[in-house]
């Protein structure tokens, strides 16, 4: 259910898997220019590694160190690059598949593959790769693409230059895929913008290559980011430098920039032996190393090139342990550069002790070099130390890393960032502190797009650095200039408190002291072509009343950036008023369009001498305020004297009324307008826009005014708003799923769903084509069943509408959900808004809106905050969790994105069901950190979920005691009345099913269900799952303190879904599902005809000890008349058996009644606890008379055998637990049947037809009340049982109507038996016989009662099988001795005999 990726990101609001299927692409390098790498051929770890010197350094063991490919020398300035050998042409190489089979074209785009892999064709040093994905399933249906939308290909060795891409028949713009050379592999990579077709089914790479390599899908998280793409994204190349600005050559107009520190990897170790070298200062065999990868970027940089300017090595331990001098510096494990006479200053721990030093090797100020060293991002850099030691521990140790940027001489004095936001480039500029010490800092956007900027225009640095926003350095200005240079808007204002603008934290500020950027408040809203420029300027200071506060970085004088700048901007396109009747809504569902709402004043008070409190009411509270305006009749007027709005809190809380809990009144003089006239004031609250109503849909603003009448007229100006309600006819008969209507009465069950086991309902949702990536893109949600052991769902129906909270209320057989926003662009959309409630035919999947979801108040019920100038909490668009219990639904947004408060929506199968639409309330105070729920039979004012790894902080729970073998795995206990929740957090062991499974946790679990066993289901949702995809979990006493949690079943093969919620109809009103499970076993010996097919398979994994292994058949058996949705059998091996030798082949489906084609949907899964020696044995969906069979063999040392014990549990309610448990002996005996052939005792050659019996199994003398299950054999002839009796083991047989029989066109009666027949099943010389109790209690083969005889004439004789025959007399015969015949008085006295063998059954329950 879950509607973000496997991955959770949330920069944006919405975004669990990336777009659908994505692939990666390449970029190209500038010509001549070498790149340096990581030396692929020996690691940093090994301590045989040979240092490759200067050119002018000697060689070693008769190699050249430094040679280019072709065997000269390598120039000293110019970075090293890895060399490969040379290979011959159109070399061909398959890839990810290896052993995929020569692809043929495709017809749609020529030259491509039609088999799902990767091919790789080179032709000289030119690797042409394919990569084909007809399904999605090689890029994970978008799971594979980054969090900047970026699909990649890695390469085992270093890519020169990409040539070109093309996706499904279109090559890519040049700026859309770039490459980028790491230590271990290059990364190809394309931006998923760029893509015509989503998922493309097609991609061709042509790459240059040194060498011939592999190539593989990248993993997301391992994806470069896009600014270490050469070339991709609008990276600058070497031949555009001229289009902005700067001059290529490496002479005169450039310039080193001022060092800026470098990202750099975790650090790790090792030795290499230096041979002496002159210069170098160390030399010798073992010296230790430590190595990180460094990477940095700067938006002005020309070329590649970045000059490290100092490394700072120190030890961190509390101890005398230090780095020791002399050191040197290694590139890309190949080249070595001295540190002596180089300016070298010693690091000191707190007590003054040396633990280290920093290293000048070039000073970009003053040009003095110490040692030129020259980096690509992504090299490696190490520091190998004078020391005989051995290696270091990298932990212990820490390093850091500068460098200095070719940039153009005139911005050579700057720190400069460039970040892309949205559709726009965010630069950001700080200027060294001046002799005054101040540091200018500006920041800028540039619009894309024609449109109004209003409210708020905010910006701040990352770290202050020791430097704080001074208005007497000077006053910050914020300016809006066109792109002609027309200056729209400027201001310079002081920052203050409490005023407009007032200043801001830093990103990074660690106590919230502010003065790390600037608020400005824009008083009214600019029309902005595009190519407009929004920036600011802050001057910056050190404060010598607070010291050097939060200084991170003491070699940049000023604060650090990257600077970020907020803006609100509503596209053109967005700011008229839309509305559709046939859809029924105003506004655009939720976009930010510019509407107007008619307020209502409900009350004016007195506030105070001369104050009018006043109270605008019906606004609906997920509308964001921009502008309110009060007017008040002629002859009255409006001072400002004083102007106030009550607030949640100071800033970014919702406006509400006075009388609310934790009002704030806020002054408001300084956003307040009063009309020459002094009949209007406007107001405009400094949330610039995104001031929600935070409580009831309700108000107060507090005035001064002359005026004091209630005759006020009100309008509130809203921008932001999820929509304005419009409600039009409601029908009783809806045309389409659009029309608002009234609920459909209680839906009657079908046959089939009454046959049926627990179904499983999923809502997912898709783009056009069918892809599940792009949220924006979403045209439908499937309806789909989800089959135990079925990676693919059964697809049900799908709708139009996006929505999801689903649930099923099993009062009327009804799925409910709440639509979710849509904004596809296929016409479609406004005719689809969230917030309403929906009401689904679990059978069709057809959809009937109820309409939108309002509060008592008629505005619209779920929350739609913001969170100070961007889009932020969310429910009205992304409800993503439903639980119903007691005819109420129960509604969140448990996700990131949402407030995670609780909603209740009664609904039609209860009395309080809102007209014409919906009404449902907020519990206040309330919390679910859950993605979806569901209820326990035995608690059903509680529901259950898990709690994702994003919300673990959120629990109070101490988690990190939890998250050993893949925890925690947190469970949520939710009350529904008052929204609190409890948390329990499962040990391993809790987690750890009988077969060993264990449940880990994943990112969201947002699915969940009930089975009809009163069991809870959980699965992963909006990801793929990293081994953990589902689970069936037992809670027993649910509302007791003393609850028992176990994990019984680690779930397979559940399918993918994204934006998806699950529920099921497992606690239907009119009875559970049912089913009636049984678990057969036997011994199987090796010469057994009946399996040689299994036997021979077992052989093949056993080998020469064969005949000291022991085999057993297993099978879950449905016997009843309904489907089972699953179940399993945990069979636990005895003790003396090998652990390791207990083996398993896998479950098949026998005696299936379903149809051939679905015979393959079938599945299995077989754990093995090798520790216990338990066997979980599960199975998929089982219909009636079908068996899941199982074959399991283990080896004792001796070769001997023991009992052995299985046990059955059904997903659903079991009608007959007597056969959920089965022991096999050594002798091959196992469960019996019975058979039984119905004849007449004159003509026993006369079967007869019609008969009825009861069969009990005897428990301490008296009949168990389940009765086993007696009935017409299943090949016609007599009655037979399952295999399910036991030997050795007390039954009393019933007959509880006699049969008739058509002679002579007369319809002839028999009697019953004249009494309950007593019998139990023994073997005896290796067969199974009948024994029947006498009067005296003692058995005998001759049955005392004179119409039974053991045995019969039927035709076939089956193993593990017991015959009886009985005859009965026709009504008014007596028998000769009077046995058969049977009397009214012989009835009652077997009635009063059962009833009193009940009354001391339940005597002895009772004691």
């Amino acid at each position: 259910m879950r509607h973000t990726t496997a991955r959770a990101r949330f920069a944006r609001p919405v975004r669990a898997l990336l777009a659908a299927v994505l692939v990666m692409a390449i970029g190209t390098a500038p010509a001549g220019v070498a790149e340096p790498t990581a030396d692929q051929s020996v690691p940093d770890s090994v301590s045989t590694e040979q240092p490759a010197l200067e050119a002018d350094s000697p060689s070693v063991d008769s190699g050249t160190f430094g040679a280019s490919d072709d065997g000269s020398v390598a120039d000293a300035a110019t970075p090293a690059a890895a060399t490969g050998a040379a290979t011959s042409p159109a070399e061909s190489s398959p890839a990810a598949p290896s052993s995929a089979a020569p692809l043929g074209p495709n017809p749609l785009f020529p030259g491509t593959v039609t088999e799902d892999g990767i091919t790789v064709n080179r032709d000289g040093g030119v690797d042409t790769i394919h990569v084909h994905d007809s399904e999605g399933e090689l890029w994970q249906w978008g799971g594979k693409a980054s969090k900047e939308n970026v699909f990649a290909l890695t390469r085992k060795g270093e890519v020169t230059e990409v040539l070109s891409v093309t996706a499904d028949g279109r090559e890519l713009e040049r700026k859309k895929f770039g490459w980028v050379n790491t230590k271990d592999v290059a990364f190809i990579g394309f931006d998923l913008n760029a893509l015509h077709t989503i998922p493309p089914v097609d991609v061709t790479i042509e790459v240059k290559t040194k060498t011939k390599g592999e190539y593989d899908i990248a993993e997301s998280e391992d994806i470069p980011t896009k600014i270490e793409f050469i070339g991709l994204d609008g990276q600058p190349e070497e031949e555009d430098l001229t289009a902005l600005g700067y001059r290529v050559s490496a002479g005169s107009g450039q310039a080193w920039s001022l060092e800026r520190k470098m990202e750099t990897s975790d650090l790790t170790g090792g030795t290499v032996n230096i041979p002496s070298t002159p210069g170098l200062g160390i030399s010798g065999n073992g010296k230790p190393f430590l190595s990180t990868t460094v990477t940095g970027s700067h938006p002005n940089q020309i070329g590649k090139d970045i000059r490290v300017t100092r490394v700072r090595v120190w030890n961190e331990e509390n101890n005398s342990n230090r780095v020791n001098l002399p050191m040197v510096l290694r590139k890309n494990g190949t080249r070595y550069y001295p540190s002596s006479n180089i300016e070298t200053l010693p690091i000191k721990d707190d007590r003054g002790r040396i633990k280290g030093y920093d290293i000048q090797f070039f000073d970009p100020v003053d040009g003095k070099p110490g040692e030129n060293v020259d980096i690509w991002s992504g090299n490696d850099i190490a520091m190998v130390f004078n020391s005989s030691t051995g290696r270091v521990t990298p932990s212990n140790y820490k390093m850091e890393v500068y460098g200095s940027y070719r940039v153009d001489e005139r911005l050579r004095n700057t720190y400069s960032w460039e970040e892309k936001v949205g559709d726009t480039v965010m630069r950001s500029t700080v200027y060294p502190a001046d002799s005054e010490g101040v540091s200018r800092v500006e920041v800028s956007r540039t619009t894309t797009e024609e449109g109004e900027i209003f409210g708020h225009i905010w910006g701040s640095v990352k770290e202050q650095n020791g430097y704080f926003l001074s208005n007497e350095a000077g006053e910050p200005t914020v300016r809006i200039t066109a792109p002609n240079g027309k200056v729209l808007y400027e201001r310079t204002a002081p920052a203050v408190f409490n005023g407009d603008p007032f200043p801001n934290v830093a990103q990074n500020d660690p106590e919230n002291r502010g003065w790390g950027g600037v608020d400005f408040y824009l008083p009214e809203r600019i029309a902005a072509p595009v190519g407009s420029k929004i920036e600011l300027i802050m001057n910056f200071k050190p404060n010598p009343d607070v010291g050097p506060y939060n200084v991170v970085d003491k070699y940049v004088a000023g604060p650090t950036g990257p600077v970020i700048m907020s803006v609100g901007f509503a596209p053109e396109d967005l700011v008229q008023d839309a509305f559709d009747d046939k859809c029924q809504v105003f506004g655009d569902g939720g976009s930010g369009k510019h509407k107007y709402y008619q307020g209502v004043i409900s009350e004016n008070t007195a506030g105070g001498p001369g104050q009018r409190v006043i109270r605008v009411t019906g606004v609906p509270q997920e509308l964001a305020t921009e502008k309110i305006t009060l007017t008040v009749p002629e002859g009255s007027r409006i001072t400002k004297d004083r102007v106030e709005i009550f607030y949640t809190s100071q800033l970014d809380g919702g406006l509400t009324t006075s009388s609310s809990q934790g009002a704030t009144r806020r002054n408001m003089n300084a956003y307040s307008e009063v009309s020459a006239d002094g009949r209007t004031l406007t107001v405009r609250p400094p949330g610039g826009g995104n001031d929600a109503i935070a409580k009831g849909g309700a108000f107060d603003v507090s005035v001064s005014t002359d005026y004091a009448g209630l005759d006020i007229d009100a309008r509130v100006q809203l921008v932001g708003a999820a929509r304005d309600i419009k409600i039009g006819k409601v029908t009783d008969s809806p045309t389409d799923e659009v029309q608002m209507a009234t609920p459909a009465p209680k839906r009657t069950l079908t046959d089939e769903e009454r046959l049926q086991g627990t179904q499983v309902y999923v809502s997912t949702s898709v783009d056009a084509n069918g892809g599940t990536g792009n949220r924006t893109l979403m045209v439908k949600t499937n309806l789909s069943q989800q089959i135990q052991g079925s990676d693919k769902f059964q697809k049900i129906g799908d709708s139009d509408w996006i929505y999801n909270g689903l649930a099923y209320d099993p009062a009327d057989n009804w799925l409910y959900a709440i639509s979710q926003y849509r904004k596809a662009p296929d016409g479609k959309s406004d005719c689809y808004p969230p917030g309403n409630l929906l009401q689904i035919n679990p059978v069709t999947g057809a959809v009937r809106n109820l309409g939108p979801v309002l509060d008592a108040n008629g505005v619209p019920l779920f929350d739609y905050s913001y969170n100070k100038g961007q889009q932020g909490l969310n429910d009205m668009m992304l409800i993503n969790s439903g639980v119903v219990s007691n005819g109420t639904l129960y509604l969140a947004n448990g996700a990131l994105s949402g407030t995670q408060k609780l909603y209740k929506v009664p609904l039609p199968s209860s009395k309080n069901f809102g007209a014409p639409t919906p009404q449902g309330t907020k519990i206040d105070g309330s919390r679910t950190v859950s993605e979806d729920l569901a209820v326990h039979p035995d608690d059903p004012g509680h529901a259950w979920g898990i709690v994702g790894s994003n919300h673990y902080g959120k629990t109070g729970v101490d988690w990190k005691k939890f998250n050993a073998n893949g925890g925690p795995i947190i469970l949520e206990r939710l009350d529904l009345q008052t929204g609190k929740a409890e948390y329990f957090p499962l040990t391993e062991a809790q987690r750890t099913t009988k077969g060993g499974e264990v449940l880990k946790a994943e990112t969201t679990f947002g699915k969940a269900w009930t089975y009809a066993n009163g069991n809870l289901g959980f699965a992963v949702g909006g990801q793929s799952s990293a081994g953990s995809p589902g689970a069936q979990i037992r809670i027993t006493n649910p509302s007791s303190p003393d609850r028992v949690i176990q994990v019984e079943e680690v779930l397979w093969n559940v399918p993918f879904s994204y934006n998806t919620d699950a529920s099921s109809n497992g606690l239907r009103a009119e009875g559970n599902p049912q089913s009636d499970l049984a678990v057969l076993k036997q011994r199987v010996f090796p010469d057994d005809q009946n399996f040689q097919k299994e036997l021979a398979q077992a052989k093949e994994k056993i080998g020469s000890e064969f005949k000291q292994y022991t085999f057993w058949e297993v099978q879950i058996k449905n016997v009843g008349d309904g489907a089972s949705s699953g179940g399993r059998v945990e069979d636990e091996i005895p003790e003396g058996y090998l652990r390791d030798s207990i083996g398993f082949l896998p479950g098949t489906l026998v005696n299936g009644n379903r149809p051939s084609e679905d015979w393959a949907k079938f599945t299995s899964k077989e754990t093995l606890n090798t520790m216990t020696g338990y066997l979980e044995l599960s199975s998929g969906a089982l219909w009636p008379g079908e068996s899941a069979r199982f074959f399991i063999f283990a080896k004792q040392p001796d070769g001997a055998c023991a009992p052995n014990a299985a046990t059955v549990f059904n997903n659903d309610n079991d009608t007959n637990q007597t056969n959920n448990k089965v022991e096999a002996g050594c002798d091959g005996s196992s469960a019996v049947q019975l058979r039984m052939n119905k004849v007449d005792y004159g003509n026993r050659k006369v079967a007869l037809d019609g008969a009825r019996f009861e069969l009990h199994e005897m428990v301490n003398g008296a009949p168990a009340p389940e009765s086993i299950e007696l009935s017409k054999a299943a090949d016609g002839v007599g009655y037979s049982t399952e295999k399910v009796l036991k030997r050795d083991t007390e039954y009393m047989l019933i007959e509880t109507q006699a049969p008739s029989r058509e002679v002579d066109n007369q319809r002839v009666q028999y009697s019953l038996l004249t009494e309950p027949v007593i019998f139990k099943i023994s073997k005896q010389d290796g067969k199974d016989v009948v024994a029947f109790r006498g009067q005296n209690g003692e058995f005998s083969t001759d049955s005392p009662v004179m119409s039974v005889w053991q045995g019969s004439d039927l035709p076939e004789k089956e193993t593990d099988t017991v015959y009886l025959e009985l005859a009965n007399v026709r009504q008014g015969n007596l028998p000769k001795t009077g046995g058969p015949g049977l009397q009214a008085p012989l009835a009652l006295s077997t009635v009063l005999m059962l009833v009193g063998a009940a009354l001391a059954r339940r005597r002895m329950t009772q004691a």
